[in-house]
Protein backbone atom coordinates (compact mmCIF):
# COMPACT_ATOMS: atom_id res chain seq x y z
CA UNK A 1 0.00 0.00 0.00
CA UNK A 2 1.48 3.51 -1.44
CA UNK A 3 1.06 6.54 1.07
CA UNK A 4 -2.66 8.39 0.19
CA UNK A 5 -4.97 10.36 1.59
CA UNK A 6 -8.61 9.72 2.41
CA UNK A 7 -9.53 12.16 -0.67
CA UNK A 8 -7.64 9.32 -2.64
CA UNK A 9 -9.87 6.49 -1.23
CA UNK A 10 -12.86 4.72 -2.97
CA UNK A 11 -14.95 1.99 -2.15
CA UNK A 12 -13.72 -1.04 -1.00
CA UNK A 13 -10.51 0.31 0.18
CA UNK A 14 -9.88 -0.43 4.33
CA UNK A 15 -8.76 2.30 6.88
CA UNK A 16 -7.16 2.33 10.13
CA UNK A 17 -9.69 3.16 12.57
CA UNK A 18 -8.20 4.73 15.56
CA UNK A 19 -10.17 5.49 19.29
CA UNK A 20 -7.25 6.30 21.91
CA UNK A 21 -4.97 3.37 21.46
CA UNK A 22 -7.35 1.50 19.84
CA UNK A 23 -7.14 0.28 16.74
CA UNK A 24 -9.30 -1.52 14.08
CA UNK A 25 -9.39 -1.72 10.51
CA UNK A 26 -12.80 -0.79 8.58
CA UNK A 27 -13.64 -1.00 5.07
CA UNK A 28 -15.08 1.75 3.12
CA UNK A 29 -18.38 1.25 1.82
CA UNK A 30 -18.84 4.35 0.10
CA UNK A 31 -17.47 7.62 -0.28
CA UNK A 32 -21.05 10.49 -0.48
CA UNK A 33 -20.68 13.32 -3.20
CA UNK A 34 -19.95 15.82 -0.28
CA UNK A 35 -16.75 13.87 0.47
CA UNK A 36 -18.25 11.93 3.61
CA UNK A 37 -16.82 8.54 4.23
CA UNK A 38 -19.14 5.05 4.96
CA UNK A 39 -16.91 2.48 6.28
CA UNK A 40 -19.17 -0.27 8.11
CA UNK A 41 -22.34 2.11 9.00
CA UNK A 42 -20.44 4.94 10.23
CA UNK A 43 -19.70 7.95 8.98
CA UNK A 44 -16.65 10.38 8.87
CA UNK A 45 -15.57 13.35 7.81
CA UNK A 46 -13.35 14.48 4.41
CA UNK A 47 -10.64 15.21 7.51
CA UNK A 48 -11.36 11.42 9.16
CA UNK A 49 -13.12 12.96 11.93
CA UNK A 50 -16.49 10.87 13.18
CA UNK A 51 -19.84 12.83 11.62
CA UNK A 52 -21.75 14.61 14.18
CA UNK A 53 -19.52 13.28 17.42
CA UNK A 54 -19.72 16.26 19.76
CA UNK A 55 -18.13 14.64 22.54
CA UNK A 56 -14.88 16.69 24.40
CA UNK A 57 -13.39 13.04 25.58
CA UNK A 58 -13.52 10.78 22.60
CA UNK A 59 -11.89 11.48 19.41
CA UNK A 60 -12.78 8.36 16.89
CA UNK A 61 -10.89 8.79 13.54
CA UNK A 62 -9.74 7.33 10.54
CA UNK A 63 -7.32 7.55 8.35
CA UNK A 64 -5.51 5.51 5.31
CA UNK A 65 -4.00 2.21 6.01
CA UNK A 66 -0.43 1.56 5.53
CA UNK A 67 1.47 -1.44 5.38
CA UNK A 68 3.67 -0.74 8.71
CA UNK A 69 0.05 -0.55 10.45
CA UNK A 70 -0.65 -4.11 9.24
CA UNK A 71 2.49 -5.27 10.69
CA UNK A 72 2.19 -3.19 13.92
CA UNK A 73 -1.05 -4.37 14.47
CA UNK A 74 0.15 -8.33 13.11
CA UNK A 75 3.00 -7.68 16.45
CA UNK A 76 0.53 -6.71 18.76
CA UNK A 77 -1.72 -9.65 18.29
CA UNK A 78 0.88 -12.30 18.32
CA UNK A 79 2.15 -10.65 21.68
CA UNK A 80 -1.14 -10.58 23.53
CA UNK A 81 -1.44 -14.20 22.46
CA UNK A 82 1.99 -15.06 23.74
CA UNK A 83 1.33 -12.91 27.07
CA UNK A 84 -1.99 -15.14 27.33
CA UNK A 85 0.09 -18.52 27.01
CA UNK A 86 2.36 -17.05 28.81
CA UNK A 87 0.13 -16.74 31.85
CA UNK A 88 -1.73 -19.98 31.58
CA UNK A 89 1.79 -21.40 31.88
CA UNK A 90 2.92 -19.61 34.93
CA UNK A 91 -0.56 -20.55 36.88
CA UNK A 92 0.44 -24.78 35.77
CA UNK A 93 3.53 -24.15 36.89
CA UNK A 94 2.55 -26.16 39.67
CA UNK A 95 1.48 -28.96 37.66
CA UNK A 96 4.54 -29.47 35.19
CA UNK A 97 6.80 -32.46 35.08
CA UNK A 98 10.53 -32.21 35.71
CA UNK A 99 11.34 -32.66 31.82
CA UNK A 100 8.75 -30.08 31.26
CA UNK A 101 10.61 -27.50 33.48
CA UNK A 102 14.10 -28.37 32.15
CA UNK A 103 12.86 -27.90 28.91
CA UNK A 104 11.48 -24.76 29.22
CA UNK A 105 14.51 -23.72 31.21
CA UNK A 106 16.35 -25.03 28.02
CA UNK A 107 14.92 -23.10 25.60
CA UNK A 108 14.28 -19.71 27.75
CA UNK A 109 18.02 -19.90 27.87
CA UNK A 110 18.67 -20.62 24.47
CA UNK A 111 16.43 -17.55 23.53
CA UNK A 112 18.21 -15.28 26.08
CA UNK A 113 21.84 -15.96 24.54
CA UNK A 114 20.36 -15.35 20.90
CA UNK A 115 18.28 -12.57 21.47
CA UNK A 116 19.23 -10.74 24.62
CA UNK A 117 23.39 -10.34 24.48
Amino acid sequence: MDTKELKDLKAGDYVLYERGSAKSIKKIDKITPTGRIKAEGDYYCPDGRLYGNSSKWYFPRIRPLTEEDIAKMKLERIKAILKNEMTKLLEAIDTLSIKDCKNLIEFIKKYNEEKCK
